[in-house]
C-alpha cells in the first residue's frame, strides 16, 4: 500500500522545486512566477525595515521581474525585445511604486530641522562724520527709525523715518555740541549712552544701543562711537527709570555703599556726606570729598567707599568723637533723590535714617555756621528721625 505524502513537507518540496528551476535555468510555471513575485512584494511592503533594506528588496523585486519574463512559461517563446521591454516596464513600474515607501521612511530616519520662525534682528551703524552722526543700515531690508534718547534727556520720538537697505539716516550734532560744551566745558570728555528705537518689516520692534565718548578739546567737540548691539524690545512701553538710594556700613568705620534699588541701570551718581564733629571746636563740615560712580547694574550694590580714611580727615577723628550731619545720592535719570540723617561715635557704632519727603538728594546744612549754629542743626536732625526709623550701622 503506498504510503500517502506528508503534507506538512508540501510547501517546502514546492519552494525547493521553484529553487531547483532558477538554479537550472528551467521556465517557471505562471503559478510559480506568481508566488515568487507576490513573495517579494509582501517583503518589501509588509515588513517594518529601515529604508536602505526596503530600497534593496524593491530592487530584488524589479530583478525576478526580469528573470519571470526571461524565463516563465508564458513568455519564454516571446521574442527578446519584448522581453527586454517587459524588464523595462517593470523596472519604471517597481521605481514609481518603490520610491515613495523608501522617501518616506528616509524621511522619518532623518527628519528635517523644523524651519525657524526667529528672524534676524537690524544691523546697523553709528558713525560720526562733520557736524552729523550717520546710522547705517547694512540690513538685508528697510527698516523704519521711530526716535531715539540720549542719556539724561527725554525720549524724541515722532514719524518714522524710512532707512532703505545700505542707506543711512543721520543726527545733526549741533545740540550735542551745545550740550557737550554746557556740562563738560571747553576741556574734557564723557561717555553718553545713546538708543535709536526701530522697527522691522514685520512691524518687530528693536532698540539699537550705542556709547558716545564726547571729548572737548579748546571748545571743539569730537564724538567716538561705540557699537552696543541691537536688541528686540518694546519701546513703546514706559521705559524703567532708575532709582539709587544708599547705606552705611562697618559700625566702627562706616563706609558708604550705593544701592540700585531699580529695574533700570543707574548711570553718573553724586553721593555727598556732610557731617561735622561736634566735639571740634571747628565750625567747618569734615572735608569727605564729594564722590560720583559711573554706573551700577539693576539691584546691584557697589563696593564700599571710602569716607573717612584720608590725610585730610583722619586726623579730625579721635575715639568717641560725635559726628552727625546727612549723607545724600541722585542721578541725572533717577526718579528722585535720596537724604539721610547720619549719626556716629567714632570706633563705636552709630545710625542712619531717610527723610522720606525730601526727593531732591540735597545734604542738610545747618542755617549759622557757628558753635551754637551747628548745635541747634544737630538738635534738629536728630529729631527728625523717629527711633523706629533709624537703621543701625552694620556689617555689609
Amino acid at each position: 500500500m503506498p504510503m500517502r505524502p506528508d503534507k506538512s513537507t508540501q510547501p517546502l518540496d514546492w519552494w525547493t522545486a521553484i529553487l531547483r528551476s532558477m538554479l537550472h535555468r528551467q521556465p517557471l510555471s505562471g503559478s510559480e512566477a506568481a508566488a515568487i513575485l507576490v513573495f517579494v512584494f509582501y517583503i518589501a511592503t509588509g515588513l517594518p525595515m529601515p529604508w536602505w533594506a526596503t530600497g534593496t528588496v524593491w530592487l530584488a523585486l524589479w530583478a525576478c521581474v526580469a528573470y519571470v519574463a526571461w524565463h516563465s512559461t508564458v513568455t519564454v517563446k516571446l521574442h527578446w525585445l519584448i522581453k527586454t521591454a517587459l524588464c523595462l516596464l517593470t523596472a519604471g513600474l517597481v521605481v514609481l511604486v518603490g520610491q515613495e515607501g523608501v522617501r518616506n521612511q528616509y524621511r522619518q530616519a532623518h527628519p528635517l530641522p523644523a524651519p525657524s520662525t526667529q528672524f534676524a534682528a537690524p544691523s546697523v551703524l553709528l558713525l560720526p562724520a562733520s557736524g552729523q552722526l550717520n546710522l547705517y543700515n547694512r540690513g538685508a531690508e528697510d527698516i523704519k527709525m521711530w526716535g531715539d534718547k540720549l542719556a539724561g534727556t527725554d525720549r524724541s520720538m515722532g514719524e518714522p523715518r524710512i532707512i532703505p537697505k545700505d542707506a543711512y539716516y543721520y543726527f545733526l550734532s549741533g545740540q550735542l555740541q551745545a550740550w557737550a560744551l554746557s556740562n563738560i566745558g571747553k576741556d574734557g570728555e564723557k561717555l553718553l549712552p545713546f538708543e535709536v528705537y526701530l522697527t522691522d518689516e514685520r512691524g518687530q520692534r528693536y532698540t539699537a544701543k550705542f556709547d558716545l565718548l564726547i571729548k572737548v578739546h579748546g571748545g571743539e567737540m569730537t564724538v567716538h562711537t561705540q557699537q552696543l548691539g541691537v536688541t528686540l524690545s518694546d519701546w513703546t512701553k514706559e521705559p524703567s527709570v532708575p532709582d539709587v538710594t544708599l547705606r552705611l556700613v562697618y559700625a566702627k568705620t562706616p563706609a558708604l555703599e550705593l544701592v540700585n534699588q531699580s529695574d533700570a541701570v543707574a548711570r553718573d551718581m553724586k553721593w555727598m556726606v556732610t557731617v561735622w564733629n561736634l566735639d571740634s571746636d571747628s565750625i567747618n563740615a569734615l572735608p569727605i570729598p564729594t564722590g560720583e560712580f559711573d554706573w551700577l547694574r539693576p539691584h546691584q550694590v557697589s563696593a564700599p567707599l571710602d569716607l573717612f580714611f584720608n590725610p585730610l580727615v583722619e586726623p579730625l577723628l579721635k575715639p568717641g568723637a560725635r559726628l552727625v550731619g546727612s549723607a545724600s545720592v541722585i542721578c541725572p535719570d533717577c526718579s528722585r533723590g535720596h537724604t539721610f540723617i547720619v549719626s556716629i561715635v567714632w570706633g563705636q557704632g552709630g545710625w542712619f535714617g531717610e527723610l522720606k519727603n525730601m526727593e531732591n538728594g540735597n545734604p542738610l546744612l545747618p542755617k549759622q555756621f557757628t558753635k551754637s549754629g551747628i548745635s541747634k542743626y544737630a538738635e534738629t536732625l536728630l529729631s527728625a528721625v523717629p527711633q523706629q526709623s533709624r537703621i543701625p550701622i552694620a556689617e555689609p
